[in-house]
C-alpha cells in the first residue's frame, strides 16, 4: 500500500499475487469458521467465567494456527499481541480484537499487506468485522496531526479490494472506524516505539493497558522486552503515586456528570474499574508479589489479589459488565449500533436494572479505593 495520501482515499485496492490468492482460499478452506455462540439469557458467575476462558482458547488457537500458514512472520521474527478483552479477560460475545503485530519498521513495505491478509482470514474465520480488529497505535500525534487526518479524510466509508486476476473480494470501514485502519499502517511497528510508548504510559497514571497483553508468536523475544518494562515499572510504584491514583478515581466518581449513555455506564466505568483493579495490583507489587500482567482470570487465582477484593465482589464486577454486554446484544439483535454517535436513541435502552448495577458498581469501586487508602497507610 502507497503510505502518501492514504488519509484521502477511499477506496484502496491491493493486487495479490497467484500464492497469496492461493493461500486465502487454501486456509478458508482448512479452517472451520467459530460458531457464534448464543448469549446466554441468565448470569451466573462460574458460567460466566467458564464461557469467557473458552470463547478466548477458541480464539486463541486460531490465531496461533493460521500463523503457521505466513511463514515470512516466522522469518522475520514478528511479535504477534492480542490485548484489550480478550487479554484482560472480559470478552463478550461482541468483543473488537486487538491485534498488534511489531517488527521493524523497514519491513513494513515487505510486511503490512502479509498483515492485512491475515486479519482478513481471521475477520472471515471469527465472524469479527474488519473494522473491529485493530491495533495499539503507539505513533505521536499531536493536535496539528489530527486536525490534518481529520481534515483529509472523507466523511465516507472507506472500501478494501482486495484483488487477483478473475479473484476479487473487499470489506468496508464505516466513516466513524477508517480512522483506525489509516493510522495503523502509518504507525510505528517497532518494538523500541512500543517500548516507549509503554513507558509513557507508566508514568502517567500506571494505566491498566500497558500491562494488558498476550503473546501470539515470538513470546521469548517479547518477553525479554517486556521484563525490562516491569523492571522499570517497579522503581516508578511508589506509596505516594498510589495515593494519588486513589485521589483521582474517587474523584471521578464522587464527580460523575456524563450524561451520554456509551460513555457513562460503559467507558468511563471500565476505566473506573480497570484502573481500581491496576490500584490493587501496584500495592501488591509494592509488597513484593510478582504480577506481570493484567488479567481478571488470574487475579481470580491470586490468594493476595482475593485478600483484597473477595470473590462476591468480583462476582459484582462481572455482573456489571454482564449487564453492559446484555445491552450490547440487544441492539445487535434491532440492528442498533451501541455508540457514542446515537445518544439520543440509546437513552430508550437505560432499564432500572442497568441503573441500580451502575449505582452499586459506583459504590462498590468506591469501597475498595477507600480499603486500599487505609492498606496503604498501615
Amino acid at each position: 500500500m502507497k503510505h502518501k495520501n492514504l488519509i484521502t482515499q477511499d477506496t484502496i485496492t491491493i493486487e495479490l499475487n497467484d500464492e497469496q490468492r492461493n493461500r486465502i482460499q487454501y486456509i478458508l478452506k482448512k479452517y472451520k469458521p467459530l460458531s457464534i455462540k448464543p448469549k446466554e439469557n441468565f448470569f451466573c458467575f462460574e458460567k460466566k467465567i467458564e464461557t469467557i476462558t473458552q470463547d478466548k482458547e477458541r480464539i486463541i488457537s486460531l490465531l496461533k494456527e493460521v500463523l503457521k500458514e505466513f511463514k515470512i512472520f516466522e522469518e522475520e521474527k514478528v511479535i504477534v499481541l492480542l490485548t484489550g478483552s480478550y487479554a484482560r479477560g472480559t470478552n463478550r460475545f461482541n468483543s473488537d480484537l486487538d491485534l498488534h503485530f511489531i517488527y521493524k519498521n523497514r519491513l513494513k513495505k515487505k510486511l503490512e499487506i502479509e498483515e492485512e491478509l491475515y486479519i482478513y482470514i481471521i475477520s472471515k474465520l471469527t465472524n469479527i468485522k474488519r473494522s473491529r480488529i485493530h491495533a495499539v497505535i503507539t505513533t505521536k500525534l499531536n493536535r496539528k496531526n489530527i486536525e490534518k487526518i481529520k481534515k483529509q479524510s472523507s466523511n465516507n466509508s472507506l472500501k478494501i479490494i482486495l484483488k487477483n486476476k478473475d479473484w476479487i473480494d473487499s470489506y468496508e470501514f464505516e466513516a466513524t472506524t477508517k480512522k483506525r485502519f489509516y493510522l495503523n499502517y502509518l504507525n510505528s511497528k517497532n518494538i523500541n516505539s512500543f517500548y516507549k510508548y509503554l513507558r509513557k504510559e507508566i508514568n502517567c497514571q500506571n494505566r491498566e493497558w500497558a500491562h494488558n497483553f498476550l503473546v501470539i508468536k515470538n513470546e521469548s523475544k517479547w518477553n525479554s522486552k517486556y521484563k525490562k518494562l516491569l523492571n522499570y515499572e517497579k522503581k516508578k510504584i511508589s506509596k505516594e503515586k498510589i495515593e494519588k491514583q486513589i485521589k483521582i478515581l474517587l474523584n471521578n466518581l464522587e464527580q460523575e456528570t456524563e450524561i451520554n449513555v456509551k460513555r457513562k455506564y460503559q467507558t468511563n466505568t471500565y476505566y473506573n474499574i480497570y484502573n481500581t483493579l491496576e490500584i490493587v495490583r501496584n500495592y501488591l507489587i509494592l509488597t513484593g508479589e510478582n504480577i506481570p500482567n493484567f488479567n481478571l482470570l488470574n487475579f481470580l487465582n491470586n490468594n493476595k489479589f482475593l485478600q483484597i477484593i473477595s470473590l462476591k465482589e468480583f462476582e459484582e464486577i462481572y455482573r456489571y459488565l454482564n449487564l453492559i454486554e446484555d445491552l450490547a446484544y440487544i441492539l445487535k439483535e434491532r440492528k442498533e449500533v451501541f455508540s457514542i454517535h446515537n445518544n439520543n436513541d440509546l437513552q430508550n435502552y437505560i432499564t432500572k436494572e442497568l441503573e441500580e448495577g451502575y449505582q452499586k458498581i459506583k459504590e462498590l469501586l468506591k469501597e475498595i479505593l477507600n480499603r486500599m487508602r487505609c492498606k496503604i497507610n498501615e
